[in-house]
């Protein structure tokens, strides 16, 4: 029986979205209403723990799937996986010296012929820590006209998200554990429209 969390299991997951518009200045001033009137900032706040993955022995040690029964049948995910011989031990990829998510060592080749003990997505990816922010500036021309102007900034700090989908499971790659792929950088996006 193999049983295990759900390939889209995130256990923990907190979003905080946020919009200020800031109050009006009532003056009698044209040029100056335009320019200090009209502004407001939102954004959205993710915090995410990571997915679950799935551990493979390429190898099919068991005798009992093969290479065509992982790609035909599986969708990718053969039955054949490691037997789990000790404490799984998370390493961060910005300092370990292979760019390392997870280390090899609690991880062995079963016997030929056996069935490896680990179970079904015992590993868990890395999760999001994001923030997206607008700043959206809106001006009135005339009663029926106006402009707006939008600056928005995906990832504003620029920090680094590491895609689950960039770790490779296999236990027989030598870059097991090793984190390749990484989510966008910062994005910035500037936009205008014209009412009329």
């Amino acid at each position: 029986m193999d049983y295990g969390s759900s390939n889209y299991d995130a256990r923990n997951r907190l979003v905080i979205s946020y919009l200020y518009q800031f109050p009006s200045l009532h003056t009698s001033q044209w040029m100056l209403g335009r320019l200090v009137d009209g502004w407001q900032i939102s954004g959205i706040t993710t915090f995410q723990s990571g997915f679950p993955l799935d551990v493979v022995d390429s190898n099919y040690p068991s005798l009992t799937s093969s290479a065509y029964t992982f790609y035909t049948y599986a969708g990718g995910a053969a039955w054949d996986v490691p037997n789990v011989v000790g404490p799984i031990q998370y390493m961060n990829p910005r300092t370990s010296p292979t760019n390392a998510w997870v280390s090899r060592s609690a991880f062995a080749n079963p016997a030929f012929g056996v069935e490896g003990n680990a179970g079904r997505d015992i590993l868990r990816g890395p999760g999001l820590n994001n923030f997206d922010f607008a700043v959206m500036k809106d001006t009135k021309i005339t009663e029926s006209t106006r402009v707006e102007l939008r600056f928005e900034f995906f990832n504003v700090f620029n920090h680094t998200q590491f895609d689950p989908n960039g770790i490779t499971t296999d236990i027989n790659s030598p870059a097991f554990g090793q984190e390749t792929a990484a989510h966008d950088p910062r994005i910035i996006q500037l936009a205008g429209k014209f009412y009329f």
